[in-house]
């Protein structure tokens, strides 16, 4: 009987021992497999972010370029404005000494603008 207890014991040794090692071997798998898992998960979710941040650069940066071009057109426009302005002014006051020309009162007005710039430097 002892050597019947033995071997059943023996046998049990190797059937614990099989079983162990299944037991382990299998939790290295599932735990390498959740860690792969992990690490791609967090690698799909930093290319998603970093698309999605591209994208958004490239919409910015072609809103800066229309709103640049706008900016452009609008300081166009503000100069020819600004210059016909000041050709508007230089044609009035070419037409305004010519008429002070033909009424012969220049010399009353270079007199009156000789003494405002006096008046000025005192």
């Amino acid at each position: 009987m002892f050597m019947a207890q033995k071997l059943v014991a023996n046998m049990r040794m190797r059937d614990f021992a099989a079983t162990y090692i299944q037991k382990v071997w299998k939790g290295y798998q599932v735990r390498k497999w959740y860690q792969n898992l992990k690490n791609n998960c967090t690698q799909f979710q930093a290319r998603v972010r970093g698309n999605f941040v591209r994208f958004r650069y490239k919409a910015l940066v072609e809103q800066q370029r229309r709103l640049s071009k706008q900016r452009d057109v609008i300081f166009s426009v503000l100069f020819i404005i600004f210059v016909l302005f000041i050709f508007f002014l230089l044609s009035f006051l070419c037409e305004f000494i010519s008429f002070l020309c033909s009424w012969n009162a220049l010399p009353l007005l270079f007199k009156f603008v000789n003494f405002t710039l006096l008046l000025q430097c005192r």
